[in-house]
Formats: structure tokens, C-alpha cells, sequence
């Protein structure tokens, strides 16, 4: 969630608990539509594994159109950045640990209000399954991060994606426009 601090600082500790559980209903009607899991919530922010990257991406869209249609109305607009990474990871009881992990934190930390970054995996993954088309000349680099403080680093590319209006999918910008919000 975008500015959640500055949201508690300026409306307070009761109004902000309302709106974190706005927020996290959104996210979690999103998730149990998409067939995810619920891993933890840390304040204003989730971590949530699927058992696809495509489902995961289905699940990101549908996150963003849902709180884009809410600031339509709201009294308190909300923006949430999110980044998606996928990988192995160490599994403690119902948590999960390791490189990949942080590697989908740090992503998500480098997404922008009403932004959708994936990593490269991921992109590699959806584009074989084939219900997304990517389009060269909307993607833009972001850099080479040191995502999890190693001597290798990882090309992170910011890719707008767009499920348009109809079951056709289509490339598109960053943002989703207001005609396909549903």
C-alpha cells in the first residue's frame, strides 16, 4: 500500500485500521478468486504464493483493477505497487524463506503506485503458457539491482500487461486504463 505511513499520520490510528482492512479484503477477494495462499501480512503489505506465475499475474490485474475502480468513489484513494518473482524457496511450516522471497520483496519495493513489476522469470514463464502477449516497445528497463545483496545481479524490467475488456489479452501501458477497469 502507497503512503501507508502517511495515511496514519494524517487521518490516525482508528480511521487507518479501517482503511487496512479495506485494503486487505480487496487483496484477499483477489487471491482466493486466483487459487493463492496467504503466506503473511506485514503491516500494509502481503506476501502471497500461487501455483503459477500466470495466476499470480491474473491475480496482480485483478488487484489493480479492483482498487482502481474503488478511488473512483472512495473518500481515501489507495495505490498499491506489486511485485511479482517466482523460484524455489525454503518452506518453514506455512512461511517460506530464502532468495526468493527477498528477491519478490525487493521488486515490489522498486514498483511504483498502480504498478505491476515482474521479473524476467516470471515473464519467461507466462510468455511460454501464452495467454499474455508482451510488446518490446513497452518494456523499459528499471536497471541491474543487487536484489538480495549478492555478487549477482538480476535484470528487473518493468512490463505493462493488460487483460483488455474482452478475453482478448493485449499489451499495454503501466497503467490500466479506465476503460478495462471491471
Amino acid at each position: 500500500l502507497e503512503d501507508f505511513t502517511l495515511l496514519v499520520s494524517r487521518l490516525g490510528d482508528e480511521e487507518a485500521h479501517r482503511i487496512i482492512r479495506v485494503h486487505n479484503a480487496i487483496v484477499r477477494e483477489a487471491l482466493s478468486a486466483h487459487d493463492g495462499y496467504e503466506v503473511e501480512v506485514q503491516g500494509d503489505g502481503f506476501l502471497l504464493a500461487f501455483g503459477s506465475a500466470r495466476q499470480a499475474l491474473l491475480c496482480a490485474i485483478a488487484i489493480q483493477r479492483r482498487f482502481a475502480v474503488r478511488n473512483e468513489t472512495a473518500d481515501e484513494p489507495l495505490q498499491v505497487r506489486i511485485g511479482l518473482h517466482t523460484g524455489e524457496a525454503l518452506r518453514d511450516a506455512d512461511k517460506f524463506f530464502g532468495k526468493t522471497v527477498i528477491q519478490a520483496f525487493r521488486i515490489a519495493d522498486l514498483a511504483r503506485a498502480e504498478e505491476i513489476l515482474i521479473s524476467e522469470e516470471v515473464r519467461k514463464q507466462i510468455e511460454v503458457v501464452g495467454s499474455f502477449r508482451f510488446v518490446d516497445e513497452r518494456q523499459q528497463e528499471i536497471g541491474e539491482h543487487d536484489v538480495y545483496r549478492s555478487v549477482r545481479k538480476r535484470q528487473i524490467v518493468r512490463i505493462g500487461l493488460q487483460l483488455c475488456c474482452a478475453a482478448e489479452p493485449a499489451a499495454f501501458g503501466f497503467r490500466i486504463p479506465k476503460h478495462c477497469k471491471r
